[in-house]
């Protein structure tokens, strides 16, 4: 039985008039204007890694992708020369030589905010008296071309300003595996540069805000950086956008599954930062918001089981928008709506027997029924077993199914087989020196002829999904009430030797280390900010712990 002929009863709607969902919908968006004000981003000078001089002009290399401007100082010794910059998140997207093929950014172009030039390239005349160069737009790079006569015009100078978020906390994690160590540091670094104004998709080609993109980088975040005042900007510019009937539409249509990740994200953002007088802020949306998925997909009762193109399915689809559900129940009882409450407790008892049913799930797929308790972790772990085994079994391609993917698989026990699985993944960022996550792990289709695409992202949020889940699950560490006032301790380490990291909250830091004491068990120390309460979930040892310095033998 597939989804495909399911059609999961619906529930009556809220009881409001449609002009009292309009002057709710209206009322709430005014007093989310506070949020919007521009940010005042951190501003940090990099120098170039290398520069090398060519037959054709210079080419300049930064250890990391920069997200920001880039200023060069020349000295010109002709009346009039023209200079052209090109910008790569790769060497081969700066090569001047590469004719690209812009792919869909074309569609962008046509609407007049930027020609194909300006989409790759800056172009302008040097002479005297100006001796100096600055993007007169933001850029994303890691390497640069300047195309100009060396014989006419010396670089003298190169700098860079890398400007994102400001954020003042830092987390760490390291092991004993080199590899799962730059898989972090990648992950980490793309969470950062794609904390601007808001969580941008991709710091190069959209720039857009994406709920599902914006409700992994929250998550990454939240391990990383400890910050709540993005997710919160983020949630009020998406509020800004809400229909009468709820709908939180998405930047582009075909992603309606995106809707449901506003409600997931306001659910983590109250777990991680504690805020219950932002969740309350925020429900009225939420509620309507929330009637949406659960009652207005095509206007008649009936939920969109077509999947949403390239990225998901129709069964993940259904089963993403009843987990959205369980998370509305979860904001409902957290604010006292106990009307919502229980209306979404009736629809997840008509639903659930229905999804149940569902036979010949993949991967990604298993995942979200692992998330949302529909398969215990036992079966999950079973299931995934299974799939493993299969022969033509299509790998994944997007990262924001793999966050999920190795969520549920690290839940269900299975450590080594999701650090395997990130390994593979990663490898053609590993290999070619990636500074950040790629939107899809299969750029490099072969080794001698990758694609010439400048709609490729080689900066995405939703592939950061290590930056969360090391920390979550190897550390083992996880909020059980909201802000982190308790946690659980529950590390799973696997064939890894060692590792350790430290986890800011709003309390303060959590600082941990794990080494295999022999085959079976672990020893390790746990540092609990005062604050915060703790418990140790490990085979043969349960205890409760205290803040400061907790030994485990």
């Amino acid at each position: 039985m597939t989804l495909s002929h399911i059609a999961i009863l619906t529930l009556s709607t809220l009881t409001l008039s449609a002009g009292e969902a309009d002057f709710v919908v209206a009322t709430t968006k005014a007093q989310m204007k506070k949020y919007l004000a521009p940010s005042v981003l951190q501003a940090t000078k990099v120098q170039p890694k290398n520069i090398e001089k060519k037959a054709d002009g210079w080419r300049i290399v930064f250890a990391k992708q920069v997200v920001g401007d880039l200023r060069l100082s020349f000295r010109v010794t002709t009346a009039t020369t023209p200079l052209i910059v090109h910008y790569g998140e790769s060497a081969q997207e700066a090569d001047p030589q590469v004719n690209w093929d812009l792919g869909w950014c074309w569609k962008q172009i046509d609407t007049g905010v930027l020609t194909p030039q300006e989409t790759v390239f800056d172009t302008t005349t040097m002479k005297p008296p100006k001796r100096a160069f600055g993007n007169p737009r933001r850029r994303a790079f890691s390497h640069v071309s300047v195309v100009v006569d060396p014989a006419q015009v010396e670089l003298v100078e190169a700098e860079a300003t890398l400007r994102h978020f400001a954020l003042p906390k830092q987390g760490s994690f390291a092991c004993n595996d080199a590899a799962m160590n730059r898989i972090w540091d990648i992950s980490q670094h793309t969470t950062r540069l794609c904390m601007q104004q808001f969580y941008e998709d991709g710091v190069k080609r959209d720039q857009m805000l994406w709920q599902g993109d914006a409700v992994v980088g929250y998550l990454c975040n939240v391990l990383l950086f400890a910050d709540h005042e993005l997710c919160r900007k983020s949630l009020a510019m998406l509020a800004m956008k809400q229909r009468g009937d709820g709908f939180i539409p998405p930047p582009s249509e075909g992603f309606a599954t995106y809707h449901d990740d506003w409600l997931n994200s306001l659910r983590d953002f109250y777990l991680h930062s504690g805020d219950g007088a932002g969740a309350r802020e925020f429900w009225p949306i939420a509620r309507l918001a929330l009637d949406w998925t659960m009652t207005k997909h095509h206007g008649n009762g009936l939920v969109d089981l077509k999947g949403d193109g390239w990225w998901s399915t129709a069964n993940w689809s259904q089963v993403w928008r009843r987990n959205t559900v369980v998370a509305g129940r979860e904001l409902a009882r957290a604010v006292g709506d106990k009307e919502t409450e229980t209306r979404c407790a009736a629809y997840l008892e008509k639903a659930d027997p229905i999804l149940m049913q569902v036979k010949d799930l993949n991967r990604y797929e298993t995942a979200a029924y692992v998330l949302g308790d529909l398969f215990s972790p036992a079966e999950g772990r079973r299931r995934f077993q299974e799939l493993a085994q299969r022969k033509n079994l299509q790998p994944e391609r997007v990262g924001y199914a793999k966050m999920w993917i190795w969520m549920a698989m690290m839940r269900c026990g299975l450590i080594d087989e999701s650090l395997a699985d990130m390994r593979t993944w990663y490898k053609d960022m590993l290999d070619t020196g990636s500074s950040t996550a790629w939107e899809l792990g299969d750029l490099i289709q072969t080794r001698t002829k990758p694609p010439l695409s400048f709609a490729t992202s080689r900066c995405h949020i939703w592939s950061a999904g290590p930056a969360y889940c090391l920390p979550r699950f190897v550390l083992g560490v996880e909020p059980v009430q909201p802000g982190f006032t308790e946690v659980r301790i529950r590390p799973q380490l696997g064939a890894l030797q060692w590792a350790e990291g430290t986890i800011p909250t709003v309390a303060g830091e959590i600082r941990l280390r794990w080494e295999r004491a022999d085959n079976t068990r672990l020893r390790g120390r746990i540092q609990l900010p005062l604050g915060i309460r703790g418990r140790l979930e490990l085979p043969g040892q349960n205890r409760e712990l205290s803040p400061g310095e907790n030994v485990v033998e």
